[in-house]
Order: C-alpha cells, then structure tokens, then sequence
C-alpha cells in the first residue's frame, strides 16, 4: 500500500508566524508531531540540550536523546533499502494509532498509520520512487 502524504508544519507557523517556509526545521516539525507536544516548546528543549552537548539540534545525539525521553526506541536499518512504503505499511499493520519517525536521507518525518506529515511531500525520491528509510523511532512503552 503506498504511502499518503499530508501537508504540516508541526505548529511552526503558529509559534513563530514570520518563519520562512523551507527553514531546515524537520527534526522539530517530526517530533512536535511524534511526542504531540507543542513545535515551540520542543525547539526550545532541544536548544536548551543543544547547549549541554554542542550539537545541533538535528544532530542524532541531540534529538535521539530528546525522544528518548518520551520513551522512543531507534531501530536501524542498515543497508537493507527499506523502502518508506514497506516500512509506512508495516508500521499501519502493527502500530495502529500510533505515530513514529522516520529518517530518510537527510531528512525526518512524521508517520501515523501509513500517512506522512511534513511540509513537503516526501514520499517521493527524486526519481519518483519510495525513499529508502534508514531508521525509525517508534515508541516503545
């Protein structure tokens, strides 16, 4: 089953109303949706462990250490090209209800029964392919 997709911004245009469409912000867009937390409140947690560590806070030790809290898991993928539809309809199947990120190539989304919410559609690669998923967090209590 192929993947939807949704246009959302997290919450970002109405917790900063003069913010550029395309601003790099889909660490804070995919988690403000995961976690269902407001987009303002977890860019400012994620500033604020940005500033403990150094990092970015689209940098995986910042924002896999933010969903931790929330009590999501990282599973990898290695090299095994899942494709976001194969990963999109198992994740429908065996999480109903239940939102989950996925990691694409430089990019994050936010997945809910087989539907990703993000400024852009990225359920299509360039070629017009499903993008290849190379982690996901799903939560795990």
């Amino acid at each position: 089953m192929k993947t939807k997709y949704t246009y959302s911004d997290g919450g970002a245009k109405k917790a900063y109303p003069k913010l550029a469409k395309r601003t790099g912000n889909c660490v804070i867009r995919a988690i403000a949706h995961a976690t269902q937390q407001p987009y303002k409140k977890v860019w400012k947690e994620m500033l604020q462990i940005s500033s403990e560590t150094g990092y970015f806070p689209n940098n995986p030790k910042v924002s896999v250490k933010y969903l931790e809290k929330f009590g999501f898991e990282e599973i990898k993928y290695g090299k095994s090209k899942i494709r976001m539809n194969d990963v999109g309809e198992s994740m429908a199947e065996n999480l109903k209800n239940q939102w989950a990120i996925l990691y694409i190539r430089k990019h994050w989304v936010a997945i809910k029964d087989n539907v990703v919410y993000d400024a852009w559609d990225s359920t299509k690669n360039s070629w017009g392919k499903s993008p290849i998923v190379y982690r996901s967090y799903v939560k795990t209590n």
